[in-house]
């Protein structure tokens, strides 16, 4: 399996790299009315308007300050495009079975883990953005979108 992995806080992360369309640098997040808390806001990705997850949140990581130095993935989720703000992209790995701890939901319903990887500097663990919303998220969020897009014109 191929993993991106980033750094939220000094923790290691990843998503598979077949959720992954690129790497941007950060930029300034708009608020989305109506969207859901786990939603930070949305960001202009040529001419579309992008959903930015939040990872800290879902997570159970304190909120963290915008900052330049940042970077946001772009994924192609289940439903959605989206963007996740991560503190730090670190590399591309491959791990194989052997390296790999499937895990459930951890902590709470709707923190998702998919699975810990052991790489030489520790454990990596692997989210899964592709359903990162719950139904009634991703229904705040499409409701949310259409407006800003309808407001837009």
């Amino acid at each position: 399996m191929h993993i991106l992995s980033f750094d939220l806080d000094d923790r290691a992360f990843g998503i598979g790299l077949a959720e992954v369309v690129r790497i941007l640098p950060a930029v300034s997040i708009t608020q989305l009315p109506g969207a859901p808390e786990v939603v930070e806001g949305v960001v202009d990705v040529s001419g579309s308007l992008v959903p930015v997850y939040d990872l800290r949140a879902r997570l159970g990581l304190p909120g963290r300050t915008l900052h330049q130095d940042q970077h946001m993935i772009l994924i192609q989720g289940t439903h959605r495009t989206a963007l996740v703000r991560v503190d730090r992209v670190r590399s591309v790995e491959s791990f194989c079975d052997a390296q790999l701890t499937p895990l459930e939901t951890i902590t709470a319903p709707g923190k998702r883990a998919r699975f810990v990887a052991r790489d030489e500097d520790g454990l990596v663990v692997v989210v899964g953005l592709a359903d990162f919303l719950e139904s009634e998220e991703e229904a705040a969020l499409g409701a949310a979108l259409n407006g800003a897009d309808g407001a837009r014109r």
